[in-house]
């Protein structure tokens, strides 16, 4: 999926605790270390980058599937942030799935 593809099914961005949130979408995203993530929230510049690739052994083309479900997880960050519970990697996941879910099952 291209970065102009990915921005059809994500938002540029959106307020949260009165805070603008920027999404960025990046072709490859990585953290500090060089590891290429899936994506990212940083809370100082009130951003969330979103990967269309990562590399894994190799360069891989994300899913319409996976750069939603990065998108919800890292906006999970940032809700958790906000509300000033600790961040877990699980929890954030967690409702990331049920979210994804919801939406491709609801009626």
């Amino acid at each position: 999926m291209s970065i102009e593809q990915a921005y059809k099914i994500l938002p540029h961005e959106f307020v949260l605790a009165c805070h603008t949130i920027k999404v960025i979408v990046e072709e490859f995203v990585y953290d500090s270390s060089e590891n290429s993530l899936y994506g990212d929230w940083n809370d100082v510049t009130c951003t969330i980058r979103v990967a269309t690739h990562v590399e894994e052994d190799g360069e891989h083309e994300l899913t319409e599937e996976q750069i939603r479900n990065s998108f919800y997880h890292e906006m999970f960050h940032a809700f958790i942030f906000f509300s000033g519970l600790k961040q877990d990697e699980m929890i954030v996941q967690a409702f990331a799935n049920f979210l994804r879910e919801y939406e491709t099952s609801k009626k």
